[in-house]
């Protein structure tokens, strides 16, 4: 059997060419668009990262710590929008400030489907115990019990950082590869 190699029609070229055009003008600026908005967008986002660190980081160096005890410390029971049931804890701290006598709930600062990790962290937070609190000078019932140099006290910049850094790159791509 024998191939033979046949030359390009110049009609199938025209065709190319325009459709190349069509696709690739000067004209569609819908990439440029799409890019720049995408480029945008993750910019925003790595924006709120920052903000959102700076107020955690403000929090670990700038708010005093008074010793709390636990009044009463549960686990929570929720579902989310998927119908998954998920859980938290409910803790609340008694402890003093300028003299005066505060009783504040916290909540976790988040929940997980783990009924065993939340009956954890009740546990270690049992009524009677005493633990450091971070509290906000201008307001003392604002309190933070988790906060410290951890993932989880600092996982909303994360979150934030690492979606700016995604939606920042795909848009500086596409702007790049299809302009």
């Amino acid at each position: 059997m024998k191939f033979e190699l046949k030359p390009t029609d110049p009609f199938d070229n025209q065709v190319r060419a325009r459709m190349s055009a069509r696709f690739r003008g000067p004209k569609d600026n819908s990439s440029k668009i799409v890019g720049g908005v995408f480029f945008v967008l993750g910019l925003g986002l790595l924006t709120g990262a920052y903000f959102v660190g700076r107020r955690q980081y403000n929090i670990l160096k700038h708010w005093p710590k008074v010793d709390a005890t636990v009044t009463q410390s549960s686990v929570t029971t929720g579902r989310d929008p998927d119908g998954t049931t998920m859980f938290g804890t409910q803790i609340e701290f008694r402890y003093v400030v300028n003299d005066k006598e505060y009783k504040t709930p916290a909540t976790s600062s988040y929940k997980t489907s783990s009924y065993t990790e939340m009956k954890r962290q009740a546990d270690i937070f049992a009524p009677g115990t005493t633990h450091a609190l971070l509290y906000d000078p201008a307001d003392p019932n604002d309190v933070r019990y988790d906060a410290g140099y951890n993932f989880s006290f600092f996982l909303a910049p994360v979150i934030l950082g690492g979606m700016g850094v995604v939606f920042a790159g795909v848009g500086a791509l596409v702007w790049v590869l299809f302009r």
